[in-house]
Order: structure tokens, then sequence, then C-alpha cells
């Protein structure tokens, strides 16, 4: 799964594979080193303009039939399944979206003693976007509560000594087509699976990630680096 990220590189230094709208609007957005479930975070949709639009959304996918439900909304939807889950299967054909990070913090278990955090990224240490699903909810009290999610599959080599499941990086030729909901979503995933999944790179980090409320720099320094705790 992917229950953290981080999206600490500036708005604009997005534009290097695509100069969405609205990137400039949000280049005062402040950097997230741990961004958590029920956090806002830069997502990339189409709506009614038909391009490609940066926004800002609640992780933690609300469909507008799930309405004011206190249950816990999935942050993460399993890409074998998605077209025949009725929480995903509207949104992976109509409302798929790009979450733009630079990096996200998975969890191994260990034979003893706690979990240890690891801070997975690009080699190219570039900012890059998952494919996710968004949703508007107009049945709560912020309207409108527009939400997202993000896709996994199983992790390839690099991720599986740290966890079985990796959020899905889009390859940067795939953005346009993930956001266009005349292109079939199901074809698109077949195709993203048959192929080599993206390369990884990955170091231990401080368990001081392991708390929402830290939010800074810290978070993704190495552990050999970073106080521990």
């Amino acid at each position: 799964m992917c229950g953290r990220f981080a999206r600490h590189s500036d708005p604009r230094d997005f534009r290097q594979f695509h100069d969405f709208m609205g990137l400039s609007e949000l280049a005062d957005l402040a950097p997230s080193y741990n961004v958590a479930p029920s956090d806002k975070a830069l997502v990339v949709r189409i709506m009614n303009s038909e391009q490609p639009i940066a926004s800002i959304l609640v992780w933690g996918l609300k469909p507008n039939w799930f309405g004011a439900s206190k249950k816990t909304p999935p942050i993460n939807a399993r890409s074998e399944t998605i077209d025949s889950r009725p929480m995903f299967r509207e949104a992976f054909a109509k409302r798929r979206c790009l979450v733009l990070c630079d990096g996200y913090y998975e969890w191994q278990r260990r034979s003893s003693g706690p979990k240890q955090p690891y801070y997975i990224y690009a080699p190219t240490m570039k900012p890059f976007a998952l494919a996710g699903l968004w949703e508007c909810n107009e049945h709560v009290e912020i309207k409108p509560f527009d939400t997202f999610c993000i896709l996994t599959v199983p992790a390839n080599k690099d991720i599986g000594h740290i966890h079985e499941r990796m959020p899905l990086r889009l390859p940067y030729n795939y953005y346009s087509d993930w956001l266009d909901s005349t292109v079939s979503g199901s074809e698109l995933l077949d195709e993203l699976m048959q192929s080599e999944h993206s390369d990884w790179e990955s170091y231990p980090v401080s368990r001081y990630v392991n708390k929402p409320m830290n939010n800074s720099k810290r978070c993704t320094e190495p552990l050999l680096v970073a106080d521990k705790i």
C-alpha cells in the first residue's frame, strides 16, 4: 500500500513534464514532507475546461454515494480489481488523476522490534506522478468536497524486501492518456502491468516520520543523518 508520501518540490517544478494549468497559482503552496490520509495534496485532473489543471484535493476517496458517512475512506485502490469494485469503478472510467509527489514512505516488518520506515523515490530524484482517481462529494458540510486515492500494484524487485505493494508511478508518456476519460483505463492498466514497473531507490529513515504531525525535511533524511528517536 501507500500510506504516506512527500511533495516538497515547488509546484512549478512539475512543468518539466507538462505545463499543467494552475501550477503558477499554486507556487506559494507550502511543501509537505509527510502527507497522511485526510491531508490535502497536489493533484492534476481534467474538469470542465477539458485541460489538465492542478488542484488541491483531500486524500481518501469519498464518492458522492458515500454521503456524509464517517467510515474511513480508502486511500489506495488495487489495480488488479479496480474496474470491478463499486467504490472505484466509475472514477476509474471517468475521473482519473495524477498525484504529484517526490517520494513515498513504506514500513518494513522486522523479525523483532518496531517496523522500519523507508523513503522511496525515483532514481532521477525528480518529482513524478502517481496514478490516482478523484471524486466530488456533494453530501458533506464543506461543498464541494473533492477527494482522491492512489492506485497500487504488486511490488517489484526494488521494493519487495520492504513491502509487497507499491504505488503505480506513471511514465511521462502516459500522463495525457491517464487523464483522458475517452481512453480505456483497463487497456492502459494492461499495458502498464505487462511492462516493466518503474525503478525505485530507497533508504531507511527515522521513525520521526511515524507521527503525521511531524512535517519537515527531517522526515526524508537518511537514518544515519537523522536524529534517532
